[in-house]
C-alpha cells in the first residue's frame, strides 16, 4: 500500500491538526473490503493510524468507532478527533483534525451531475453556484453533510457556502462554523471541510 499523506503544505487553508491520507485503489488486494461490518478495513485503520503517528500519537493511544448515525470518530488520549473517510473507484482516502471534525469527499471531475439535481442541491442564498463545477459543489456539501454526522440523510440545500477565495468556503450548519477546501487532486475533486476547537 503506498500512502501519500497531504497536509497544508499541498492543500492550502488546512490547518495544522489536519492530515489527509490517499491510496491508490489498484494498488491493494482486489478481495478487500473498505468498509466491513464494525465500521472499519483493515485498509482504513491502517491509513488513519499511519496518518495519526505522523502527528506523533502511537497507536496504542488511540480507540476507533461510529457513533450512532454512523459517523467515524476517534479517540485519543481520551479526547474525540475527527476523521471521515471516502472513496472513488480510483482511490481510498482518510482524514483526521486533531483540533475539530472533519468531514471529506472525492469524487471524479467528469461525473455528471444533472441540472434537475444541481438545482435541488442549492441554497437559496448561494451566488456562486453557477460559476462553480456542479459536482464540486457536491464533494464540499457532503464533506460538510460528513462532518456534521448527518451525511446525505440531511438535504444538500440545507447547507448555505460562501466562496472566500478560489479553493476556500465557508458555512455555518448545525452548530458548526465551517471552512471547506476544495482542489482537483488527479481528475478528482476532493474537498475537506473542517471545524477547529
Amino acid at each position: 500500500m503506498k500512502l501519500q499523506v497531504l497536509s497544508r503544505n499541498e492543500i492550502q487553508h488546512l490547518s495544522d491538526g489536519v492530515l489527509i491520507g490517499i491510496v491508490l485503489l489498484d494498488t491493494l488486494p482486489s478481495n478487500i473490503e473498505y468498509l466491513n461490518q464494525e465500521g472499519f478495513s483493515a485498509v482504513t485503520l491502517n491509513i488513519l493510524t499511519e496518518l495519526f503517528a505522523q502527528k506523533g500519537i502511537d497507536s496504542d493511544l488511540i480507540g476507533f468507532s461510529k457513533q450512532s448515525g454512523g459517523k467515524p470518530t476517534a479517540i485519543v488520549r481520551g479526547k474525540p478527533c475527527g476523521i471521515s473517510i471516502s472513496h472513488s473507484k480510483e482511490f481510498l482516502v482518510c482524514a483526521i483534525n486533531l483540533s475539530g471534525e472533519v468531514g471529506v469527499d472525492l469524487e471524479r471531475c467528469d461525473r455528471i451531475v444533472h441540472n434537475r439535481l444541481f438545482i435541488r442541491m442549492q441554497h437559496p442564498a448561494e451566488d456562486f453556484a453557477h460559476s462553480v463545477d456542479p459536482i464540486r459543489v457536491w464533494t464540499m456539501k457532503e464533506a460538510v453533510l460528513k462532518l456534521t454526522g448527518t451525511g446525505l440523510r440531511t438535504n444538500m440545500n440545507t447547507v448555505n457556502l460562501h466562496q472566500i477565495n478560489e479553493e476556500l468556503f465557508s458555512t455555518e450548519h448545525q452548530n458548526y462554523d465551517i471552512r471547506v477546501s476544495s482542489t482537483e487532486y488527479k481528475l478528482h475533486w476532493l474537498s475537506i471541510a473542517t471545524t477547529h476547537a
